[in-house]
Parts: C-alpha cells; sequence; structure tokens
C-alpha cells in the first residue's frame, strides 16, 4: 500500500508529539547518523558546540575559541523594563537596553540557518482560561536578536543557545540569558522532501535568582535546495493552502514541562490577517475594536486586539498599543472580552471595558438577525476594575 504524502496537520502534530518527548527525556549525546547528501554535502555530520558569530548583517563569522556551552559568554548583568507603556509593539524599535549581542549565541559550525530579521519582536497571547485581569498581568514581548544562527543538518541533542531578550509588565522581572540551552533536532525524508523539527529548551534567569525556561519549536518542510529558516515576527498562516513553518515560542516560570505561568508568544501585528470590527454605541460615546483572528484547524484560533477607538463624554480616543489593548476570548472566539486603557485619563476613567460581545447578535435586532446580543461596557480604573456602566445603544460585528 502507498503511504500518503504528509500534510500540513501531520507535520504540526508530529511536531507536537516530538516536542513533548523532548521535553519528557534527558539530554543525550547526539545522534550522528547522517542524512541524505543533499542535507549534508560533505557527510561530515560537523555539530561542535563552539560559540559561532552571528553579527546582525547575516554574515557567518568566525568561530570564537571560548565559547563551551558550559561559559556565561560575558552576559550583561540586565536591567528591568522601564514600565511605560512605550509603544513596545512596534517591531522597528531599537533593542531594549539589557538585550544580549547576536554574539552570544551558542551552538556549532552547521550548514543550516536560522535567519532573525530585525522584525523578530513577537507579543504574548491570550489564554481562553485567563480572565482579563491575567491578561493584563501577563501582557510580555519576546525579542531575538537578529543575525544568521546555524542550526544542526543530523539527528542528535545539541548545546545550544539563542540570544534574546524578554519585557515583562512593570513590577515583573525580566528572565534573562543563563547558560546554554539543549536543542533536539530530528529529520525525515519522505518522497524527496525533507521535514525537521527542531526543539529547543534554553534556561533563563530572572535578577532576583528566579529560573524560567524559554522554549522554541519549529517544524516544517525544507524546500529543495533550501538551507534557512526565517523569523521575523509574523504569524504563520495554518490555513493559508500553503506550506508554512510552524513555531510556537513560549517562557514558563521553573520549565515548560509544567507549564507554571506559561507565556506564549506571536505576531504583533498579524499584518496579514483581515480586520474585524465590533461597532457600538452607549450613552455618552462610540467604540470600535478591531480584532485580527487567524486561523486554526482545532483549537481556538490565534489572534490580537489591534485597535480601539472611539469617544467618551466628548474626547476621541484612538489605541493601538499592545501594552494598553487587553482581550479574552472564550472557545473559538464564541464572546469576547476586551479592555482598552487611555493614554491619560477621561474624566474619572482609566478606559473602557467591553464584557460578552457576540459577534452573531445584533443591537437593535434587524429580520436577517435574530441574536439579542447581552454585552455589557463599564468605565474602568487602571487596573481593570468597573467605576461606572453605561448602557450600550447599538453593536454590531463587521468582517
Amino acid at each position: 500500500m502507498t503511504p500518503r504524502v504528509p500534510s500540513k496537520e501531520f507535520v504540526k502534530i508530529s511536531g507536537l508529539i516530538l516536542l513533548g518527548l523532548a521535553l519528557c527525556s534527558p539530554a543525550c549525546s547526539p545522534d550522528k547518523t547522517p542524512l541524505d547528501a543533499a542535507l549534508d554535502g560533505d557527510g561530515d555530520g560537523d555539530a561542535d558546540a563552539d560559540a559561532h558569530d552571528a553579527g546582525p548583517d547575516g554574515g557567518e563569522g568566525g568561530a570564537q575559541d571560548d565559547g563551551s556551552a558550559g561559559d556565561d559568554g560575558g552576559l550583561p548583568d540586565g536591567g528591568e523594563a522601564d514600565g511605560t507603556c512605550d509603544g513596545g509593539g512596534d517591531p522597528g524599535s531599537d533593542l531594549w537596553g539589557w538585550c544580549p549581542a547576536s554574539g552570544e549565541y551558542l551552538g556549532g559550525d552547521w550548514k543550516w540557518r536560522l535567519r532573525v530579521t530585525g522584525a523578530a519582536l513577537y507579543c504574548g497571547t491570550f489564554d481562553e482560561s485567563r480572565t482579563l485581569e491575567d491578561e493584563l498581568f501577563k501582557k510580555s514581548q519576546l525579542r531575538i536578536i537578529p543575525g544568521d544562527y546555524p542550526l544542526p543538518t543530523v539527528d542528535g541533542t545539541y548545546p545550544f543557545r539563542l540570544p534574546l531578550c524578554l519585557k515583562y509588565q512593570a513590577g515583573q522581572e525580566n528572565p534573562q540569558l543563563a547558560g546554554a540551552g539543549t536543542l533536539q533536532a530530528t529529520f525525515t525524508t519522505y518522497q524527496g522532501d525533507l521535514y525537521f523539527n527542531f526543539n529547543l529548551r534554553q534556561p533563563l534567569l530572572a535578577p532576583s535568582g528566579a529560573q524560567w525556561e524559554f522554549s522554541l519549536h519549529l517544524s516544517g518542510m525544507m524546500p529543495p535546495g533550501g538551507d534557512t529558516i526565517a523569523l521575523d515576527g509574523s504569524h504563520p498562516d495554518d490555513c493559508s493552502g500553503t506550506p508554512v513553518v510552524y513555531v510556537e515560542l513560549l517562557t514558563c516560570r521553573g520549565d515548560c514541562a509544567s507549564w507554571l505561568d506559561a507565556r506564549v508568544f506571536d505576531s504583533c501585528a498579524f499584518e496579514d490577517i483581515p480586520e474585524g470590527v465590533h461597532r457600538l454605541t452607549f450613552a455618552g460615546g462610540d467604540i470600535e475594536v478591531g480584532l485580527r483572528i487567524g486561523c486554526s484547524p482545532a483549537s481556538t484560533e490565534p489572534g490580537i486586539f489591534s485597535r480601539a477607538s472611539g469617544t467618551l463624554d466628548g474626547t476621541a480616543f484612538d489605541q493601538r498599543d499592545y501594552w494598553r489593548l487587553i482581550y479574552n476570548p472564550a472557545h473559538h472566539h464564541f464572546s469576547r472580552d476586551a479592555a482598552v486603557l487611555f493614554d491619560t485619563p477621561i474624566g474619572p476613567a482609566c478606559g473602557l471595558k467591553l464584557e460578552g460581545l457576540d459577534p452573531f447578535c445584533c443591537r437593535p435586532l434587524r429580520p436577517e438577525c435574530y441574536n439579542e446580543c447581552q454585552s455589557t461596557l463599564s468605565l474602568i480604573d487602571c487596573d481593570l476594575g468597573a467605576i461606572e456602566k453605561r448602557d450600550i445603544e447599538s453593536e454590531a460585528w463587521e468582517k
């Protein structure tokens, strides 16, 4: 019987299974079984753990003499986020002051490259099990430092460190690099196509000594003759109909096997996803809530609260700052809670909170829309606490 060609879903599910195995298995010596000659032209299977110069110019650079996996690489002492809402959702902004240099990479002189662009800024996503208050607390950003970072081309487990930095909410410590992690690489060839899975677990350390872990999963198919996987801050659309590289990025307090204080990261913009808008008028104002909701074969769809604009008691607002737009959906976004914090208070309100937004309702009812809306709108303090409810007069969802 002729086997089926693996689908995108098969690759994704296989990657998740391998991630689970990686999280549960201890590190072991690299298995240097060569792949096809097309993968490793000279068949050397070179996977030494020397540090490699991965400068932002994309060049390979030379191997450093002192970059053993156990070396701290002269990591910066770091600092903490200033805690201000500084428009950190802009992928073009400079690296934060505590970010490491690309030279903190540890790995080997391998054939493949992880190409990280200057746009590789990722934002913490929502989780349907949380409240809006939880979402505000867990807002985070991840920057992977621009550069070309070699990746292994044979099955095995390798010492590895990817230069990155994190920004958590004000009052929270930002975990920083702490030695080498472990990269598990597996490859499968099928009918001439080469499928890869990379699973990285990398230790992080907060200034107080609290331990964190960064987890990266990459899986997909390498095109014939290709040798580069790109990370550019974009969202891989699983339902685009074209092959994608599946990317999973998360940090966890302790280690990610326990999923404690887990924070998952995705695009800060979802630029390729059309924006849908909840439009509401209420006593004393109006608001538009922009949502970019992607696609998922099974689980709740990824997405982002992209903007909130409107008026409150005669004062206009237009908010697009990731740190001030808070969102939490129910399963598959069937119901949606959102909050916007203004740049400066309007009267007694730090912002507005909308609960129970329903994409299938309308207010007032119309012949083609007979599902009555149950949403509510409140003026809120800076901790999202309701201070005054306002009656909603009209409501509709436009995609």
